[in-house]
């Protein structure tokens, strides 16, 4: 028998594996479209947009993502997901 937490590790891993891992978009990030896209989606969380703007204004500077990632964590429901896709 196949325990549910097997059917959900292989399934992030089959996610994972899937990813564009050496597709990169061309040209630098828009930080005020960035922000407006960020604040048009979520109200409050102004430490996590900020964080995540501070992040592309660095990737804009230097033209490469190298150093530390943007890991967002927290209970399901508070908005990981459709902050990421903003």
């Amino acid at each position: 028998a196949v325990s549910p937490e097997a059917t959900v590790s292989r399934t992030l891993v089959d996610w994972i594996v899937s990813l564009p891992w050496h597709e990169r978009t061309a040209g630098t990030p828009d930080l005020a479209a960035a922000r407006t896209a960020l604040d048009a989606e979520h109200h409050g969380l102004e430490e996590v947009k900020d964080r995540v703007l501070d992040y592309l204004a660095v990737l804009a500077m230097t033209g490469e993502a190298r150093g530390p990632v943007l890991c967002l964590v927290g209970p399901p429901g508070v908005g990981k997901t459709s902050l990421a896709r903003s």
